[in-house]
């Protein structure tokens, strides 16, 4: 049966009407993205289809291009429209950020930089500065390295903190290892280092830096 034989209050666009989205299931508001289903398939059974087999809403958005392809009914034109959601949902996150009490809580910052390091398949090193009320200034992604290695050098942290006259400042990297416990111990250890550097060269300049330093954010990402 298509959805259009549907009743009126089962339909996922005419429920969207009457209730609004906060009344729709994952699978009837993915139905209304899509519009339509595929061969032999209604759009909201072939919504759950997707669901189940991506484990879910967000594992879906996050989907590669390449995963996406490989379902059958999902061509560059759904993939495209899957991306653009996942990306104004980033830009109202970081909209949200710049215009409110900012990254108050660690699972406001936890949520903004999952976003931004969930995709990335080798590690990086990233600066959040902030102002004297938390609020989002600049977001950098200051280093790049391999698979399983990121160079940091305190000397620049410095520099663009003092560039951008941030109040206060968030950094986290990504870890991507298939020996997570042998790799954590390693970025301690490399941390540690870096805080000793940052704290000594700070010290050497003749300028007093008055910086608020927020949280230390690690995402891991494992790959087998």
């Amino acid at each position: 049966m298509r959805v259009k034989e549907w009743p009126v209050a089962e339909r996922p666009r005419e429920k969207l009407q009457l209730q609004g989205a906060q009344f729709l299931s994952d699978a009837e508001l993915l139905a209304v993205l899509l519009g339509s289903g595929r061969q032999g398939q209604d759009v909201v059974t072939f919504a759950r289809k997707l669901l189940h087999h991506f484990n879910g809403i967000g594992p879906l958005l996050v989907a590669s291009r390449e995963q996406l392809l490989e379902c059958d009914g999902i061509g560059p034109a759904r993939v495209n429209q899957l991306q653009v959601v996942m990306e104004l949902s980033r830009r109202y996150l970081k909209w949200q950020l710049e215009r409110t009490d900012g990254f108050t809580e660690p699972s406001l910052v936890k949520d903004f930089l999952t976003s931004k390091l969930r995709h990335q398949c080798r590690e990086l090193f990233v600066i959040l500065l902030l102002d004297s009320q938390h609020r989002l200034l600049r977001y950098e992604e200051l280093f790049q390295g391999t698979i399983n290695a990121a160079p940091v050098y305190p000397r620049e942290v410095i520099k663009l903190v003092m560039k951008h006259n941030a109040a206060a400042v968030i950094l986290a990297h990504n870890l991507i290892a298939s020996f997570f416990v042998d790799v954590l111990i390693r970025r301690t250890f490399g941390i540690w280092c870096f805080f000793a550097n940052l704290l000594l060269l700070s010290m050497s300049t003749k300028q007093a830096l008055s910086i608020s330093y927020s949280f230390h954010f690690v995402y891991y990402h494992h790959i087998s």
